[in-house]
């Protein structure tokens, strides 16, 4: 551990987290600035991460058997980044004066989901911090459980989300992105979806109808305040129209028929 006191960046792979390690990180490494971690398990019930030097920390929950969820306290004045990568949302605390300014959430889903992933997620965005958040839905079906009858509905939406990027296979109504999108309103918002049926325009085009619909009719906001980056145009933004997702459609010979991704900028009402 003398050999380490000045090391300013530790990168650490399948470790799994005990008291010994958090008082590592707290007490032996004193000029510590970026922490990166990628954990199949801890032995704590809490991971406190403490640090008085620490400016950018990367976490990679990669669990694998019966997924945990994982409660995270960091106590790290001059935190400016923190990255997050599961399968579950994390439980995130921050002393109140020492929030960091972003929080990178990316979420690989594997089961479906319930009103308490909804819940949970709404909660996490209470913090201040600026969000960017990813989620990648690797079954179809990850959706279905969660019906529109008993939707969950949040009067005001969080606005402190600056990109929301939703990546599925689904051929069916994006039901998952619309509930999102009663929880937030992102600043930019990606859709990507990939299908296996060849020659699938018409899929992708019913897809990209229901996202235009979607967002418009449920989600208080209009077609004129909707702009897409056009990639057959030098992904200039331009107004979204009727027209918009044909033309887009139908030019885009250049990139794989089974893969499309469509990049929105709501101008959001209240």
């Amino acid at each position: 551990m003398a050999s380490l006191a000045s090391v300013t960046e530790l990168s650490l792979h399948s470790v799994i987290i005990d008291y010994a390690f958090l008082d590592m990180i707290k007490s032996k490494l004193p000029f510590l600035e970026i922490l990166n971690l990628k954990t199949r398990g801890w032995t704590v019930e809490r991971l406190d991460f403490t640090s008085s030097s620490l400016k950018r920390m990367t976490f990679l929950n990669r669990v694998s058997e019966n997924i945990r969820s994982v409660d995270i306290q960091v106590y790290a004045p001059k935190l400016h980044q923190l990255s997050y990568n599961g399968k579950t949302i994390p439980s995130l605390l921050f002393p109140s004066s020492y929030v960091p300014e972003y929080i990178n959430l990316e979420l690989d889903l594997w089961d479906p989901v319930d009103h308490s992933f909804y819940l949970r997620m709404r909660e996490l965005l209470d913090i201040s911090s600026k969000f960017d958040i990813k989620i990648v839905c690797y079954k179809k079906e990850v959706n279905n459980d969660v019906d529109d009858d008993g939707e969950i509905r949040f009067p005001i939406p969080s606005t402190n989300v600056q990109q929301l990027t939703c990546i599925t296979k689904s051929h069916k109504e994006p039901k998952m992105l619309f509930k999102l999108l009663t929880i937030c309103h992102p600043k930019y918002l990606t859709i990507y979806c990939g299908t296996s049926i060849k020659g699938s325009k018409n899929w992708f085009r019913d897809f990209f109808e229901h996202v235009k619909v979607g967002i418009m009719v449920k989600k208080t906001c209009n077609l004129k305040d909707i702009e897409f980056k056009n990639p057959v145009n030098n992904g200039k933004w331009e107004v979204l129209t009727d027209s918009c997702i044909t033309m887009f459609l139908d030019a885009s010979d250049e990139w794989d028929e089974w893969e499309c991704e469509l990049e929105l900028k709501p101008n959001w009402q209240y």
